[in-house]
Parts: C-alpha cells; sequence; structure tokens
C-alpha cells in the first residue's frame, strides 16, 4: 500500500521545519534510519534553497509518497529558470550521492523528484 501526502507552504525558509516533520513522520513508517532521515532533510533543504533562494511570495508544492521500503518525494512544478543548472552545480552534487535524483520537465515548470530507500541492513 502507498500513502500519499500533499503539502503546499509559503517558500519561507523558516517553514522548513514543516517539511523536515512531515519527512520525518513519512521516513519511520518506512523505517529509515536516522542518518537515511537526515540523508532526505538534507536533499530536500538544498532543492529548496536550490529553487527559492530568498524568493518572498512564491509557493513550494510537495507531493510524498511512501512504499514499502523508500520514500518518494517530489518538489514542483517550479518555474524558476536555473534549477537544473543549479542542481548540478558542485555544491548541490552531494544530494545524487545521498538520494536517487530525478529532474522532470514539464510544460508547467521543472519537477524535483527525491526517493530515498532503506538500506537493507547485513545480517
Amino acid at each position: 500500500m502507498t500513502d500519499i501526502v500533499a503539502l503546499e507552504i509559503p517558500a519561507e525558509p523558516s517553514l522548513l521545519r514543516v517539511v523536515r516533520m512531515v519527512v520525518g513522520g513519512l521516513a519511520a513508517q518506512v523505517d529509515l534510519s536516522v542518518d537515511e532521515i537526515d540523508d532526505i532533510h538534507m536533499a530536500v533543504e538544498e532543492v529548496f534553497y536550490a529553487c527559492h533562494p530568498g524568493s518572498s511570495g512564491e509557493r513550494c508544492r510537495l507531493r510524498l509518497s511512501v512504499a514499502d521500503d523508500s520514500l518518494r518525494l517530489e518538489m514542483g512544478p517550479l518555474t524558476c529558470e536555473d534549477v537544473v543548472r543549479r542542481l548540478h552545480e558542485p555544491t548541490c552534487s552531494l544530494i545524487a550521492r545521498v538520494v536517487d535524483l530525478e529532474v522532470e520537465e514539464g510544460a508547467e515548470g521543472v519537477s524535483v523528484v527525491l526517493t530515498k530507500r532503506r538500506e537493507v541492513q547485513p545480517r
């Protein structure tokens, strides 16, 4: 079974704690470790700042889905034009090392999809 949560908030850095709380709660359903939850939090924050650097009045739309072994978070569609370039800069390259990163371009803008899978623990 897949649980889906949709969230839309003003693109204000002070509200990232709300996103972190929602992500953390859903990550617990997947049984992600504390380090894995930190990975997804860091990735969400990097994408947020890449898309909304100091912007005001913009909104951030998120769609989170929980599967048996993964948490998938879609941000967008984003209207900022340089988000793809920004996500490929060295400062953001860490994102792709800790989560699966996809960038989808559509008619309404760019969507960034982050997927964190639970690591299999050796027995």
